[in-house]
This record gives structure tokens, sequence and C-alpha cells, in this order.
């Protein structure tokens, strides 16, 4: 791939929920879904590492979103954008109005439908979200299987796209295709390996070169989603490292501890040597912060400060920001 160069931003192998990306061509740059979250898990919150790590990835979201000629949403799950809160969120996501406008203004943003094919919780975000874009962007547009051609790149974004399983109550989202000459890269953010047979298709007959995808959240097998999905996502991921050159996984995948496992098994009996994280594929340290909490609490012990800004309410913890120092 020498037309389109893929940059992973933030990623749960850096240490925070995201899929951000930055995708650069000669002519045209792009961002993909500039979000960033951190989580409750194992009955904790995020230990200060990960704190000071979503701080990092909102600063390195705002530097390259300077460089981004187009940003392009494909869902409304706070990980996958900016939202525009009016008080900061010092919880989950360290995102207020200020932040999200220094990540959009000026610029084209292209959206995911907030008519068609989304559920009620992604609608009423999606609603407040372009009622803002409106007032900031160069131009909003809603994507949904549409081409757009742009300096010698076509972008295609194909709608529809289920959140994991077919009929998934976390609702549909867009997956994003970029073309350069002979060169095509897929952004499938959330496609969950993918557990859809349908999504499968969609991605083996566009036929990639390289595409990044959200594996399967194994860590919630047996609970919040179906074991059988959750294995039908890690065989489709095989499916998938056996029709495409390179294959980028992160995401859901990485915040259970045997991720590692996961992915090495995809790629030897996929014998596809080319199957990455996010962070190997960009050469950077794996901190997979979220799926190690429990280990991090216990050899970077917290400060007496953070200890008793953790004892306090969610709503004083959301508008009071952990200390860090």
């Amino acid at each position: 791939m020498n037309k389109i160069k893929i940059i992973p931003i933030a990623a749960e192998t850096f240490g925070v929920r995201s899929m951000a990306t930055f995708v650069s061509t000669e002519n045209v740059r792009i961002l993909l879904d500039p979000g960033a979250a951190l989580g409750f898990r194992f009955g904790l919150f995020p230990h200060p590492l990960e704190y000071s790590t979503l701080e990092i990835s909102r600063k390195n979201l705002r530097e390259i979103s300077e460089k981004s000629d187009i940003i392009v949403i494909t869902h409304y799950h706070y990980d996958h954008y900016t939202p525009p809160f009016e008080r900061k969120d010092n919880l989950w996501t360290w995102s207020d109005k200020n932040e999200s406008e220094v990540i959009f203004k000026d610029k084209v943003v292209i959206v995911k439908d907030v008519e068609n094919y989304i559920n009620y919780s992604q609608k009423v975000r999606g609603w407040y979200f372009q009622k803002f874009l409106k007032k900031i962007a160069k131009k909003v547009i809603t994507g949904d299987n549409k081409e757009i051609k742009l300096e010698g790149v076509l972008m295609k974004i194909i709608g529809c796209i289920p959140h994991g399983e077919e009929n998934s109550e976390l609702g549909y989202l867009n997956i994003v295709e970029v073309v350069v000459d002979e060169e095509k890269f897929i952004f499938s953010p959330d496609i969950q390996g993918p557990i859809s047979s349908k999504t499968l298709k969609t991605i083996i007959d566009e036929k990639p070169q390289i595409i990044y995808l959200g594996g399967p959240p194994t860590y919630l097998s047996g609970f919040s989603v179906n074991e059988e999905d959750i294995l039908k996502g890690i065989e489709n991921m095989k499916v998938v490292a056996k029709n495409v050159k390179k294959v980028i996984i992160d995401h859901h995948l990485i915040r259970d501890k045997e991720w590692k496992n996961i992915i090495e098994k995809v790629a030897t009996e996929s014998k596809n040597g080319e199957v990455f994280t996010a962070a190997t594929y960009v050469k950077k340290p794996v901190r997979p912060f979220e799926s190690i909490r429990k280990d991090l609490y216990e050899r970077y012990p917290i400060s007496e400060e953070f200890k008793k800004w953790l004892k306090k309410s969610n709503e004083y913890k959301r508008n009071n920001p952990p200390p860090l120092d």
C-alpha cells in the first residue's frame, strides 16, 4: 500500500477505547471515528495510567484533526466520536463542546444517518451532535450508501451494517472504504469479528488489500453476548484473514486478557503472517490497559488523593478531574 497510508491514532492496544484512524493519501486526508473513552471493568474505575493515556489520546486527536480534510463518523457510540457535552465529562470521555469544536470546526464531516437503521439512543445522540455540527462544521453530509470522489480518492460509505450480530439491539453503523487506483482499505468498526454473515460477505466481496476491524467482545461471552455469536465472530475473522492480505484487529477483543492468543490463532489458522493489532501495525508498545486493570492497581498503587476522588459520587467525578500528579 503505497498510495494509502493508515495510521491508528487511539485504540485499545494504545490504552483507551477507540478505533480513531488517520488515512492519508497524496491529496486527501481523512480522520475516521475521532473518539476515545474509558469504561468500568472488574468492579474498578480506570487506573490513573488510563486517565493519563486518555489525556494523551485527546491531545493526539486534536493535533491530527488539524491535518484532516474530512472526518467520518460511523456511528454514535462515545468512543467513536467526540460528543459536545455541555460540561466536561471527566469520568469516561474527557469531552465537551470545546473539545468537540476543536475537532470538527470548519471540517467536512460525513455522518451516520439518524433517521434510518439506528436505535433510539444513537438517534438521540446523533440528532444532538448534528445540530451542534451544523453550527461549526464546513459541511455535514449524511454518508450512508454514498460514493464520494475527491481528487483521485473514492470513498465508499457502506451502510446498514449491524453492530455485531444481525438485528443487534446496539443498532447499525457504516463501514468506510477508501480507494486510490488499485489500492483499497476498509475501516470496519464494531462489527465484532464480524459476527454477521452478511457483513462478512460484504467485506469479502469488496476485495480490500487491507482492513481494520473491530474484534468480537469475547470478555462479554455468555453474559450480554451469546457465546455462539462470539465463536462465530472468531471464525469469521479467520475467513477475513484468509481473504485479505493485511488485517488489523483491535477494539472490543483487546478488553479480554486472552486477546493475544485469539489473534495468534487467527493468524496461524488462516496462514496469514500479516495480522496485526493497531499498536503492532505502527510498531508501538502494546498497552492493553483495560484488560489488565486489576494488575495496574497492584503494580502501580494509587495516591491518597486519587483514592479520595474514587470515593466521591459519579456526578462529582464527572465534574471534577482525577488527581493524576
